[in-house]
């Protein structure tokens, strides 16, 4: 396994899961859930209270120097980069302290601020880059010495659209020429769909689900229907839809009991038009964060 997480038994807190070499997984959760907790342990800056962490062979806390030379992390605005030395200069102090020869740093410097667009501003000051060019600099600085395991807390955190993209289409070629394991947490649900095939959903300390993020949304008991016309039938609003007037349509997501009571309705009144479809993932995930679980296949 590249990570392990084992949390001691208990009915209420605690998360296990693993990776194996090679994974991209999502980490997502409200705010306050443990993400960033989660990604400290596993990076040896804080101890586990209880339970067991493992990235590789090693045991994060103890902080050998092979479990440091085998992880790189980004930690959202946090900068491991000089801001008084150039770019190039920077990373190469980074690269340095993890003894990474001369050629080696050159190729792999190279090939990296080629992927992400940035080769024309390493010799910029780090303080006169904006946060996407920065980012993109420090995503360099973490893998610069080859680690296995890549750790990312919210690294789109506050950069512009293109920005976004341009870094999660690095972490994808990343995985792709290099096998790293990626763990990145993000409050982006774009980062993860885009980049993580695996999510783990925490919430409260308690890991609530492991899978494919799309598979949600099919999984959901609670179906997103649209009735174009009749505006005057109120029962619509008593189950739980929402007129569009912009649309002429009543909208809104309910759960299987209204779902039936919808569709006798439109039976009986005959001049509707009745569509259901899987709600929307955002609407998914919030519902986990407030409460909602899976079960026996289905959420709730």
């Amino acid at each position: 396994m590249a990570v392990d997480v084992r949390s001691t038994p208990s009915p209420s807190r605690g998360i296990t899961f693993s990776i194996d070499p090679g994974e991209v997984v999502g980490f997502i959760g409200p705010n306050g859930a443990g993400k960033t907790t989660t990604l400290k342990i596993l990076s040896g800056l804080l101890m586990p209270t209880s339970g067991s962490a493992r990235v590789g062979n090693f045991i994060p806390g103890q902080r050998k120097k092979g479990f440091l030379k085998s992880i790189g992390a980004v930690m959202g605005k946090r900068s491991q980069l000089w801001w008084e030395l150039d770019a190039y200069n920077a990373v190469h102090l980074v690269a340095t302290a993890y003894g990474v020869p001369e050629s080696r740093f050159r190729k792999r410097f190279d090939m990296m601020v080629s992927l992400l667009g940035v080769s024309h501003l390493a010799d910029q000051p780090v303080r006169n880059l904006s946060l996407g060019e920065r980012m993109k600099f420090e995503l360099a600085a973490s893998l610069i010495h080859g680690p296995s395991v890549l750790f990312l807390d919210e690294p789109t955190l506050g950069l512009d659209l293109v920005s976004q993209r341009n870094l999660r289409q690095f972490i994808v070629d990343c995985n792709r020429e290099f096998g790293t394991t990626v763990l990145l947490t993000s409050h982006y649900l774009a980062d993860v769909e885009t980049v993580c095939p695996r999510t783990l959903i925490i919430r409260e300390g308690l890991l609530t689900y492991d899978g494919y993020l799309q598979d949600l949304r099919h999984i959901s008991a609670r179906k997103r229907v649209c009735i174009a016309g009749r505006q005057d039938v109120q029962e619509f609003g008593r189950l739980g839809l929402e007129w569009v007037s912009g649309r002429s349509e009543w909208q809104g997501t309910v759960d299987p009991d209204s779902l039936g009571h919808l569709f006798r309705i439109a039976g009986e009144l005959g001049d509707v038009n009745l569509t259901v479809e899987d709600p929307p993932l955002e609407d998914v995930i919030a519902l986990i964060y407030q409460g909602g679980e899976v079960s026996g296949g289905v959420f709730h």
